[in-house]
């Protein structure tokens, strides 16, 4: 038996048995100290302090540390003297107030050491095709890590024996020094840059309401959450230049990273006579979208583009009830989000001649038939630029779980040796009101490219369930 050395362990080449390398071996480290500090006074004044020292080998040797600390404080405010003529009400009352720093290495590895495609690039030289090395990607030696410093102010509550729960806050997070892949000039070769590209906000209110009682044999339960997100763009490298990412999103400085960006839809040619008194750059016919001229040049061209929403949602919210009567009982949760848009590239593929989704049967087919949907004529591809057209509404609200149940008497189980048995039926995502055309509601995708419904992501599944618990 041959031993391959140890610094071939990583190669094809390495193994008797093969000729060629084409394997890659790669390792990464990390290593953390913590420490932290609680100190409570009096049960009503609480302080807790931690700090961090984190080193990641995604980093160059003189940028792999990075240190972050946080501070909490409380104040259980039902303890205080003042507070006891509400005794009867509010059981308990604490405000908080947090602050903190955060980092984050989710990059490759090695990324800080630029790479070689050796057949990068073909060119043509005497009639012969001759492969011209490039770089894989242009790097960044000082990338380094990408830190959240948030702000966490908020009251939690319980009141009115306990039946009444509430939780309040709001939150204020800036990440700075955001670790992204940036596209670069063509003349390199790479195509993206993983740099630190600038800094975002996100701010928001955040609450959890829920409400437990009991009317004799009865019970039931009322729950709502929810949580406001306005994410801002603040500042991006490169003199704060706009990151294009594809032809649909831009993330700029005073929006929403990843915004979609485009033109304004404002409805469709019907005649021949509306398009000659419209001002055009290309040879509209009726049944094209007419975009709107934003900036009054009486043109439509770039500068008519602007930004048109955001796939991340404003608002995300859930609410459940829980009922019990004897030994019944009943469970129900849902879900939603609002304040996203999705962008629907169904429209730009959908060239087949035999099959089309719904939404087509909307399409202008003469005058007055439609003023949203365009003709269907893959000819003009001027009517699947990126503009309003392709939008739709994101949110959503789901039937996520519903379970009922039935718990049998202690007499009838303790007669079969067992201390408990419960039997039950439940689904899944039973139930789904959305607006959008899509199999989902629920599109993924990167911070600088997300909501693109290409209808190519696969529906939750609705999960039917009969099941027995028992307890011995």
């Amino acid at each position: 038996m041959k031993v391959v050395p140890e610094d071939l362990w990583m190669l094809s080449m390495g193994s008797v048995k093969r000729v060629s390398a084409g394997d890659w071996w790669n390792e990464e480290a990390f290593i953390s100290y913590l420490a932290r500090v609680n100190y409570a006074f009096k049960d009503r004044y609480l302080l807790t302090a931690t700090f961090r020292a984190d080193g990641s080998s995604k980093f160059s040797p003189s940028h792999r540390w990075g240190y972050f600390p946080s501070v909490g404080l409380g104040w259980v405010i039902s303890e205080e003297a003042f507070m006891k003529p509400l005794k009867e009400v509010v059981d308990f009352a604490k405000l908080r107030v947090s602050w903190g720093k955060l980092g984050n290495d989710k990059i490759g590895n090695y990324l800080y050491y630029p790479t070689i495609n050796p057949k990068g690039k073909q060119v043509i030289i005497n009639g012969v095709t001759q492969f011209i090395p490039t770089l894989n990607y242009d790097i960044d030696k000082d990338i380094h890590w990408e830190v959240m410093t948030g702000i966490d102010v908020g009251l939690s509550a319980q009141l009115f024996n306990n039946r009444l729960r509430v939780e309040l806050g709001y939150y204020s997070k800036t990440t700075n020094d955001l670790l992204a892949n940036v596209s670069v000039s063509s003349s390199i070769g790479a195509g993206y840059a993983i740099t630190n590209a600038g800094s975002i906000n996100n701010k928001g209110f955040e609450f959890t309401l829920s409400w437990q009682d009991k009317i004799g044999d009865f019970t039931y339960g009322i729950g709502v959450n929810g949580g406001t997100l306005k994410n801002k763009v603040t500042e991006l490298g490169d003199n704060n230049a706009d990151i294009i990412s594809g032809d649909y999103h831009r993330t700029s400085v005073g929006h929403p990273i990843g915004s979609y960006y485009g033109y304004v839809q404002d409805g469709i040619f019907q005649t021949q006579e509306e398009i000659d008194n419209y001002p055009m750059t290309w040879n509209a016919k009726p049944g094209d979208i007419r975009y709107k001229d934003l900036n009054g040049d009486n043109k439509i061209t770039d500068a008519d583009r602007t930004f048109l929403g955001s796939p991340m949602p404003t608002f995300t919210y859930g609410f459940n009830f829980t009922f019990g009567y004897k030994n019944f009982d009943l469970n129900i949760d849902f879900n939603g989000v609002s304040g996203n848009k999705i962008l629907d590239l169904k429209k730009t593929v959908a060239w087949t001649t035999t099959n089309f989704y719904e939404k087509s049967l909307q399409r202008w087919h003469g005058p007055g038939t439609s003023n949203k949907e365009p003709i269907l004529d893959k000819s003009r591809g001027h009517n699947y630029l990126s503009s309003t057209n392709l939008l739709e509404d994101g949110s959503y609200i789901r039937l996520r779980n519903i379970q009922l149940g039935y718990t049998l008497p202690q007499t009838a189980v303790s007669k079969l040796g067992i201390s408990g048995l419960r039997v039950y039926v439940s689904g899944q995502n039973l139930l789904t009101f959305k607006h959008t055309s899509g199999f989902t509601p629920e599109i993924g995708g990167n911070a600088l490219q997300g909501g693109m419904d290409q209808g190519d992501t696969y529906p939750l599944p609705s999960i039917y369930t009969v099941g027995l618990s028992i307890n011995f």
